[in-house]
């Protein structure tokens, strides 16, 4: 149920379409360093001619970069300002799509940066890797996501453990009283200068804070909640 936009931007891979770019273009310089008199170079020369599908191709990555004299006078395209180039074109193409998205509401609040997070490198158990995954990917079946299937208003996704608030990640992870006893030693694990203070800090920046400084504990407080909500409506 994850948005892909938000998969990738998780991960951080290289999208196909830059590498493909990049490919071609490489291909291009390579050809244009050959002698005139090579079958290639002559094959490439008339394609630019006859407007033939490669040399489109090209002249569109270069329009799209900047590098469009380099086309028109049959130059080396700059690999390094392409990569660089078609990178935040597709960054930005990507926040448009993160924007778009309503299930990654608190995602694109802390996510600033395309490329690959510390929880999906650092050896984590599976299942607490998938539940900090969700968390950020607003997947996390709480009364948020899970009421949505249903067709309920937002403000009728009231947590059904406490009955207080809507249950979205600020309640699950820092207001539920269900869980103040995991909780507290969760926050006092965290060794903060002052906890009331770090509390009182909108739910990105605590998270933020927490993916960046305490993964670990974090994924670990997560898992015990989650299994201990699970047991509540299913044991």
């Amino acid at each position: 149920f994850a948005p892909i936009c938000g998969i990738v931007g998780e991960m951080g891979f290289q999208p196909h379409i830059v590498g493909r770019k990049i490919a071609a273009c490489r291909l291009w310089n390579r050809v244009l360093g050959l002698d005139d008199n090579r079958l290639t170079k002559i094959i490439l020369l008339n394609d630019i001619e006859k407007g033939g599908k490669f040399s489109e191709y090209i002249m569109s990555i270069c329009d799209d970069v900047n590098q469009l004299a380099n086309f028109d006078n049959k130059r080396s395209i700059d690999l390094s300002q392409l990569q660089n180039k078609c990178m935040d074109n597709y960054t930005a193409a990507w926040k448009d799509q993160i924007n778009a998205k309503p299930k990654l509401r608190l995602y694109r609040k802390f996510k600033e940066n395309f490329g690959v997070e510390k929880y999906c490198k650092f050896y984590l158990p599976r299942f607490q890797r998938s539940l900090l995954a969700k968390l950020r990917l607003g997947i996390l079946p709480l009364r948020l996501e899970t009421g949505r299937f249903v067709g309920e208003d937002v403000t009728q996704r009231i947590c059904k453990i406490c009955n207080t608030q809507v249950e979205d990640e600020e309640h699950f992870l820092f207001k539920c009283n269900y869980y103040t006893d995991e909780r507290n030693n969760f926050l006092n694990s965290l060794n903060l200068d002052n906890t009331d203070e770090f509390l009182n800090k909108n739910t990105e920046t605590k998270l933020q804070h927490l993916f960046e400084n305490n993964l670990f504990k974090l994924g670990s407080f997560i898992e015990q909640i989650y299994i201990k909500r699970r047991q509540y409506f299913y044991s």
